[in-house]
């Protein structure tokens, strides 16, 4: 690995001082390589600064490690659960953009995980359109994963008539516009 005989905490907290100096999809890629050497104390660093980055305002921060959450803890097995869960976790005061976000890229997040969290926010229209963006993913992303419920989630929602992407949804789910 890149850190040699280096201490992980100590690694994992360049890295992330690396990646808030410079944030790109290219200062994440190693974390889920080192994920199995971190021990609890670093598993808790890393999923506090996901969080706290996820939940920022400043898009220039949030999207390459929403991005690096995608392709690189939600599309592998052996982290996808655990990430999901500290992702999730109702926390904090930024807790409705973290999730947002969160939303926006769980198309490879395991269908029965997804749909858990559905059942606790539609029935804030607030995040109706994150919940959208949920199962747009999980229809036409490579590795997204879809259930039977799809259809019914869908037809929950309240949407704009020209929201982007909603046709094609419904088209793919079976539902009538």
């Amino acid at each position: 690995m890149w850190w040699g005989d280096t201490a992980p905490a100590h690694c994992l907290d360049m890295a992330l001082r690396l990646y808030r100096e410079m944030p790109c999809y290219a200062n994440t890629m190693e974390l889920n390589g080192a994920y199995e050497r971190f021990g609890d104390d670093e598993k808790q660093m890393l999923w506090t600064a996901f969080r706290e980055v996820l939940g920022s305002e400043d898009d220039r921060l949030a999207d390459p490690l929403a991005y690096a959450l995608w392709v690189d803890f939600f599309e592998d097995p052996t982290t996808v659960e655990e990430s999901w869960r500290e992702m999730t976790r109702r926390d904090g005061d930024a807790w409705e953009r973290r999730i947002e976000r969160v939303l926006e890229n769980a198309g490879p997040v395991p269908w029965p995980l997804k749909e858990e969290l559905f059942a606790q926010l539609v029935r804030d229209t607030r995040f109706h359109h994150a919940i959208f963006r949920a199962l747009a993913g999980s229809a036409f992303e490579v590795c997204g994963q879809l259930g039977p419920s799809a259809a019914s989630w869908l037809q929950r929602l309240r949407l704009s008539p020209d929201t982007p992407d909603l046709a094609a949804l419904r088209v793919r789910l079976g539902v009538r516009g």
